[in-house]
């Protein structure tokens, strides 16, 4: 590395699974392209029945099996996580092409404590889409955020 050059902070991806064969690849194969800077891409399944596990197994750097419930997989992929940088990803999520670096380029920001994506539904129900609003308006305002599944 050269004087003064500042090396970027490695990026953990965790995904906590269960049943997701029809949409994982699409979503693995996107946060293994959003990001230029070095990802670690971690998958914790919940005993899926389908082929998740195989196909996380395409794409992911590791694949941990046996744990079930949101929770304990998010916390189980953070203990395997080796890179500065945590970020939990939905199984059904498309992120932006730039999402890895945005998440990056929020770090070492003095106002950055955390950041957000909008959510966008894609052939949901007329609830969801309200539901939607409500809590991009609860985020602008409380400065919580999630995701609806």
């Amino acid at each position: 590395m050269c004087d003064g050059a500042v090396a970027m902070p490695m990026l953990s991806i965790v995904v906590p699974t269960l049943n997701e064969a029809d949409r994982l690849a699409a979503t693995l194969a996107g946060l293994r392209a959003c990001c230029t800077a070095r990802i670690q891409l971690i998958v914790v399944d919940g005993g899926s029945v389908d082929d998740t596990v195989g196909i996380a197994r395409r794409f992911a750097d590791r694949v941990i099996c046996g744990v079930r419930g949101r929770a304990l997989q998010m916390n189980a992929g953070a203990g395997e996580a080796t890179g500065e940088v945590l970020w939990f990803v939905h199984a059904d999520t498309v992120a932006p092409p730039t999402a890895g670096d945005a998440v990056l380029g929020a770090m070492g920001k003095r106002d950055a404590v955390w950041k957000y994506f909008n959510i966008h539904l894609n052939n949901k129900p007329a609830l969801l889409h309200i539901i939607k609003h409500i809590m991009k308006l609860r985020t602008q305002i409380t400065n919580i955020t999630t995701n609806p599944n």
